[in-house]
């Protein structure tokens, strides 16, 4: 037993690197190429989502700064519009911005300029504003104040449409630095006429615009054309530094970069790092303005969901992995067990054949100065059904040829059984037809499993030259004198079917020297790879150039080549060299 799990446990080992090679091989790629497409669609899906809700939230938030613009300046526009068709009554819409600035926060002042050049004929400028609370007045007219030549009153005249002025100091008017949204007024032909202002304060605007659109997964930048940062998240940047400066404070070479281009153009996204993080950065310009906004998207939340899964796909593919060492460790065990039962069953069959040739003849070959007898048997598994022997008598030999049917271990046991039964027959009598009678009682008395053996004995009698012999449903034998043919024989059933059979002899007389040759069906029905039988016709052939054992088993198996024969192979060939009653 010892020597059993020795040998089971080294072939185990090959046979183990084997499997968990083929395993390994064949399932993890294919696990990870499934793994490998299911997040390569999906993760396309979500980078898709991060987008779309990346530009969501991008819209969102200049729709939040636009419509805080908007809100601080509509009201421009509705006065514009309140004196299109009467012009000349535009002292009665001061009340009307003055009231904004006193209603709307997000106003600081309003002011109604006229143009000298205009059927108005006159210079006019009347500015409300915010002052602790409370709305005061002034008028700005030159010398002190030339609202003539100031920026958001000559773009507008020249452009006749709604725009913002950059962010300036508004010294002389409302003393604050501001930014200032102009409205020309035109008449019902479209004559320039004057201006309808609304001014924020840029501080204010700032912190607006931080509080509408900080969080920690994005934030805002508002620049004017020049860079200057106007609106930031942190104080001690906002109106107080230029981008590229910020750019450089926080050493980040993506957005030092991508701020010369941000200024040139109107819109555009660019993908920049900020310390550790990266961000998705979106920028555009604020209608009627030149102010650039630029929102700021942390692709840790754009995609945390395609992060997500991709950590979830490690902890997939972990845990696949170790599923599948699990089930080889699993089928190892199991396969072990069934190595060392198979190698055990390899063993009792290797000591069972062993078991079984000693049943048979010590010596495969005799040459005696009478006769030569050669035989041959090949079991098709590690034990077979067929059988062969012979007894050396004074006066005679006799010798014989069986077949059981079935293969294997119940075939092989049959095959022990016959063989003893007809040595012990032989012990009795050397009548080849008694031989096989007594053959068939004993064995009808021992077994009722239905298996049956073939048998061909022969006795030659060296003083009479007479050849006896009895077949019993086995394959005839082919004898060659001076010419080559297979004895008529007397048909009886095998034996081990019927308990009243009678066997009886044919006898011949032999012209010495002369030779035979008796075989199995495992040489006729030998197959080639084409299923092809050997046939009795090849047989003959085969004797008919050389009648020989070691020449019809080469024809067998050139017949063959390399295909594995169906059918145990038993051979056995007599020769006569000299008659002992001629001496």
């Amino acid at each position: 037993m010892a020597k059993v799990f020795i040998n089971s446990r080294f072939k185990l080992d090959r046979i183990q690197k084997k499997v968990i090679f083929y395993i390994l091989v064949i399932t993890i790629p294919l696990l990870l190429f499934s793994l490998y497409f299911i997040q390569d669609v999906g993760g396309s899906e979500l980078t898709r989502s991060a987008k779309q809700k990346a530009s969501h939230i991008n819209t969102e938030i200049m729709s939040e700064i636009k419509q805080y613009l908007e809100d601080a300046s509509a009201f421009t526009k509705e006065a514009s519009y309140m004196l299109k068709l009467h012009p000349h009554e535009y002292i009665a819409v001061l009340p009307f911005l003055k009231k904004h600035v006193k209603n709307n926060p997000n106003v600081y002042g309003s002011a109604l300029a006229i143009d000298p050049s205009s059927s108005l004929n006159g210079l006019y400028c009347k500015y409300y504003y915010e002052n602790n609370a409370t709305v005061k007045e002034k008028w700005l007219l030159p010398p002190a104040y030339d609202y003539l030549h100031q920026n958001w009153y000559t773009k507008v005249r020249e452009s006749k449409k709604g725009e913002w002025s950059k962010p300036y100091f508004d010294e002389g008017g409302g003393e604050v630095f501001m930014s200032t949204f102009s409205y020309p007024m035109l008449d019902k032909y479209d004559h320039f006429s004057g201006v309808i202002t609304a001014d924020i304060k840029i501080d204010v605007l700032s912190l607006k615009i931080q509080k509408m659109t900080f969080s920690k997964e994005h934030f805002v930048f508002v620049l004017d054309k020049n860079g200057f940062l106007l609106s930031h998240p942190d104080d001690k940047y906002a109106m107080k530094q230029t981008a590229i400066t910020y750019a450089k404070n926080v050493h980040s070479e993506t957005l030092l970069n991508a701020i010369p281009h941000i200024l040139e153009t109107d819109r555009g996204i660019y993908t920049v790092n900020i310390g550790d993080e990266e961000f998705t950065l979106y920028y555009s310009t604020m209608p009627y303005s030149d102010f650039k906004i630029m929102t700021f998207l942390n692709n840790a939340f754009l995609y945390r969901s395609l992060f997500e899964l991709k950590q979830k796909f490690i902890v997939i593919v972990i845990i696949d992995i170790l599923l599948i060492l699990l089930m080889i460790f699993i089928i190892l065990k199991q396969f072990k067990k069934d190595i060392v039962k198979k190698t055990k069953l390899r063993n009792d069959l290797e000591l069972a054949r062993k078991i079984q040739m000693s049943f048979l003849p010590v010596h495969k070959n005799i040459e005696t100065d009478r006769f030569e007898l050669h035989s041959y048997l090949k079991a098709a598994k590690k034990v077979g059904g067929d059988l062969y022997g012979y007894k050396e008598l004074d006066k005679s030999i006799i010798f014989y040829v069986g077949d059981v049917s079935g293969k294997g271990i119940p075939a092989a046991l049959f095959m022990m059984a016959t063989q003893i039964l007809l040595k012990n027959a032989i012990d009795t009598t050397d009548d080849p037809a008694e031989i096989i009678t007594l053959t068939n009682s004993k064995l009808l008395e021992m077994s009722s499993n239905g298996m049956f053996v073939t048998l061909l004995v022969i006795k030659y009698d060296f003083k009479t030259h007479t050849l006896t012999f009895c077949n019993a449903g086995h394959p005839g034998f082919i004898v060659k004198t001076d010419r080559l043919f297979s004895p008529i024989s007397n048909i009886h059933p095998p034996v081990n079917t019927f308990s009243n059979t009678v066997y009886d002899n044919n006898i011949m007389t032999m012209k010495d020297p002369f030779q035979l040759i008796c075989f199995t069906d495992g040489v006729t029905e030998a197959e080639n790879s084409k299923q092809e039988m050997f046939g009795i016709d090849r047989v003959a052939k085969s004797l008919e150039r050389e009648f020989s054992l070691k020449y019809l088993l080469e024809s067998i198996g050139g017949f063959i080549e390399n295909n594995p024969p169906n059918d145990d192979i038993t051979i056995l060939e007599f020769r006569i060299i000299k008659n002992i009653g001629e001496t």
